[in-house]
């Protein structure tokens, strides 16, 4: 009798524990990349771990103020134009490849230049330059750092170039064109947190343009440019 109680006892108290180990929760699942412990996965490749901690996803709007070269204007002193824009630039995660997008715009006012209007006896008194820009292209940055990054940019461009002018007899003229071009573009720059500041150096080639100026010594065939801009940027 005691014998069999205590073999019905022993025989219970087994079920139970095993019903026990069947409900006890299965442990989370470390996150991808990630060990029990926390730890980086081994297999994770190590370039892979370093890019994430390095190469966040970037978003920038940058204000930029310098100064534009446009050889056609030399004959009225504007070919060096005041420049100021804004720049807005997207990088994805994991790439050094980003699109950048923007609007530059551009002026120079020359007086007293007693240059000839024509053929007539008419001078010009003052005479006013400037162009308005969109562009839009791709970005290469190889080198990053926490000291400096650098980077390169082509594109398109599509630039207004307009030109105001006053006589000696007081009579106003105005023209303006639009053209498309391409751009090309290197820069380095310093992150100081929350700002990025930085210089930019942009050359504009192949523009194609037909103002009628009416400065008598002056040809404007294009407005192809070499321009130098200091920026500050805001990521987002």
């Amino acid at each position: 009798m005691h014998k069999s109680c205590l073999v019905l006892a022993l025989s219970s108290l087994s079920a139970s524990c095993v019903i026990h180990k069947h409900q006890e929760p299965m442990p989370p699942k470390p996150a991808a990349g990630a060990t029990e412990s926390g730890q980086s996965d081994p297999g994770m490749p190590a370039f892979a771990a370093e890019e994430a901690k390095s190469r966040p996803a970037t978003r920038m709007l940058s204000l930029r103020l310098g100064e534009s070269e446009i050889d056609d204007f030399d004959d009225t002193d504007t070919e060096d134009q005041f420049t100021a824009g804004l720049d807005f630039l997207y990088r994805p995660q994991f790439t050094n490849m980003g699109v950048e997008a923007g609007v530059l715009f551009t002026g120079n006012t020359e007086e007293d230049t007693g240059l000839l209007a024509g053929a007539g006896p008419e001078t010009v008194d003052e005479i006013t330059h400037s162009t308005a820009e969109l562009y839009a292209g791709l970005r290469l940055m190889p080198v990053h750092s926490r000291a400096i990054d650098t980077y390169l940019g082509i594109g398109v461009t599509l630039i207004s170039v307009a030109e105001s002018s006053e006589s000696s007899t007081g009579a106003d003229a105005d023209d303006e064109d639009t053209t498309v071009g391409a751009y090309a573009r290197i820069g380095f720059s310093v992150p100081i947190d929350p700002m990025t500041i930085g210089v930019d150096f942009r050359i504009v080639r192949f523009t194609d343009v037909d103002l009628d100026t009416r400065v008598a010594s002056q040809r404007v065939d294009d407005v192809d440019s070499e321009q130098v801009t200091l920026f500050v940027g805001w990521s987002f």
